[in-house]
């Protein structure tokens, strides 16, 4: 679902806070049209002494506006921001879900700053395009008609200069805005979107960079490119200065014009002195509520540029599932890769190609290589995230074509490169694995896996508080297996198990999976060759390089 379908739909749902909206956004932008206009004929009526009945009349419809003016403008802020707070919040639910049902495996690290942006920058940029430039635009159009129907009334020369005016305020000026500014906003897209990727760049690989001669290149690059950010600001704040004089501009000769228009008018008797001074300050009430129009356009370009690329997230989407699944057999499963090749969406070459391998239930698989040889990729392909480009891969006997995700999921426990910590209790941590665990399992598969310690100095027990910075690796590491111990799944997948561990850690890790492992099919990715011997026994190695599978007993 795209935004703009989001967006209609959500609107359709809250038809009466829509029309509150746009029934406030309209008196915010008349009212003060209004009132300026009965100001001006109170004024000018009162010169002529006339009876205390028809000032009372004008003197109550000015208090009586400018109460609306700020009732309307207080109206208009409630509900706009109630409207775009529930629609920021569904378009954010959005977002989450359609990375979810994507990750880990169908998102490209290379759109991390994109995604970065469009989970802050851009839900701002969202609302700000609807209550700044929308909405306004709509009450000001809505204002600006009536205004000139009442200018028109007086007469039509009157009308016709005004409405050329607020075509001038509503429409020239905001599109010079918008067409100037387009390429300035979409340089400074860029340049911001660039600083979200290093500065993700700069957190994920301190520990790396931590003492080495390049330790600053990152963060010298990220300070040149926040100077360009400020200068790319500054430039857009200088472009603001010419919708505001058009503007401007365009006020001053449309009130120049009515006077003038006015005083023929009146010495060809076809106007009174009173109906003069009404609408100079009627439209001066107008470009009031208008002006303000252009040169938020000018952020235009800015606003639907974060738009496309909240649209370039709701476009991540998990594979096709199928419609007629085949169940699995319970037990570990058999792996079956034959002939398969992969090629990522648009790449021109394949990260695996002609593949096969046959492990048997209970069988291991050590997968090694180097960084971009495809390792990953074959992780997504085994918990069938992906279908492969050529050939079969078949878990159990079944083509993983024939499964979806959530029922390789069910069969298939996965720990990542770095088990992720929650911010909760440790049994809600755990529990993640199976909801109904009881206390008991959860001391049972912490004792299995080596956490009694951990437990045991926990101040609360499983009721403690975790986060993902309160244990170390290795406990990390440990409360992944746990999880698969608690799921009870017998087939399991481990992506790096020890990366972030020290030797000690790894040869505890590495004697805690071969125990485990036993009447389990296994496989391991991983580049430690600690891991590679202690799981060597009875265990196929794989070695990807080169983008090409090559498998060796």
């Amino acid at each position: 679902m795209n935004l703009v379908t989001i967006i209609r739909n959500h609107l359709d749902s809250e038809r009466r806070l829509v029309a509150g909206y746009l029934g406030t956004s309209l008196a915010a932008a008349l009212s003060p049209a209004i009132l300026f206009a009965f100001s001006a004929y109170l004024l000018a009526k009162s010169s002529l002494r006339p009876g205390i009945l028809t000032l009372g009349v004008a003197v109550g419809s000015v208090r009586f506006f400018a109460l609306a003016r700020g009732a309307g403008q207080y109206g208009e802020r409630l509900l706009g921001h109630r409207l775009t707070l529930r629609l920021v919040r569904v378009v954010r639910v959005a977002l989450y879900r359609a990375v979810a049902g994507a990750a880990p495996h169908r998102v490209p690290s290379a759109i991390a700053g994109t995604l970065s942006r469009a989970a802050t920058g851009d839900l701002d940029a969202l609302s700000s395009l609807l209550l700044r430039i929308a909405a306004p635009l709509a009450g000001a159009v809505g204002a600006g008609l009536v205004g000139t129907v009442v200018a028109w009334v007086f007469n039509p020369a009157l009308g016709v200069v005004l409405a050329l005016g607020l075509v001038v305020t509503l429409v020239v000026a905001p599109a010079a805005a918008a067409r100037l500014g387009r390429a300035p906003t979409r340089e400074l897209a860029a340049t911001a979107e660039a600083a979200h990727t290093i500065a993700l760049a700069i957190a994920d690989s301190a520990p790396e960079r931590a003492g080495t001669p390049g330790e600053h290149t990152l963060t010298d690059e990220l300070a040149a490119h926040i100077r360009k950010l400020a200068r790319r600001r500054r430039t857009n704040a200088a472009l603001e200065l010419i919708p505001a004089s058009l503007a401007g501009l365009a006020e001053a000769l449309t009130i120049a014009a009515t006077v003038a228009i006015g005083a023929g008018a009146i010495a060809h008797h076809h106007l009174e002195a009173v109906e003069l001074a009404v609408v100079p300050f009627l439209a001066l009430g107008l470009f009031e509520a208008t002006s303000g129009i252009g040169v938020s356009a000018t952020h235009l370009a800015s606003e639907l540029a974060s738009s496309r690329r909240l649209d370039s997230v709701l476009a991540l989407r998990g594979r096709d599932q199928p419609a007629n699944t085949t169940p699995l057999p319970d037990g570990p499963l058999a792996i079956d890769v034959e002939d398969v090749s992969f090629s990522y969406p648009g790449a021109t070459t394949a990260i695996l190609d002609r593949l096969s391998l046959s492990i048997p239930p209970r069988g291991r698989l050590l997968v090694v290589g180097e960084s971009g040889a495809g390792k990953s990729t074959l992780v997504g392909l085994l918990r069938a995230a992906w279908e492969p480009t050529r050939g079969t891969i078949r878990l159990g006997g079944v083509d993983t074509r024939q499964l979806t995700e959530s029922t390789v999921a069910h069969h298939v426990g996965y720990v990542p490169q770095e088990a992720w910590v929650f911010d909760a209790t440790l049994a809600a941590n755990l529990r993640l694995a199976r909801p109904d665990a009881s206390d008991a399992d959860l001391v049972r598969a912490l004792g299995d896996v080596g956490l009694a310690p951990l437990l045991a100095r926990l101040p609360d027990g499983l009721q403690t508080r975790l986060a993902h910075d309160a244990v170390s690796s290795g406990e990390a590491q440990r409360i992944g297996l746990a999880r698969l111990l608690l799921a009870d799944q017998h087939t399991w997948i481990l992506d790096e198990p020890t990366a972030n561990v020290d030797g000690e850690t790894e040869d505890d890790l590495v004697a805690l999976l071969a125990r485990l492992a036993i009447d389990r099919t296994l496989v391991v990715v991983t580049h430690a060759e600690r891991v590679v011997e202690g799981l060597a026994h009875g265990a196929e190695v794989l070695e990807l390089a080169n983008h090409r599978g090559q498998s060796a007993p």
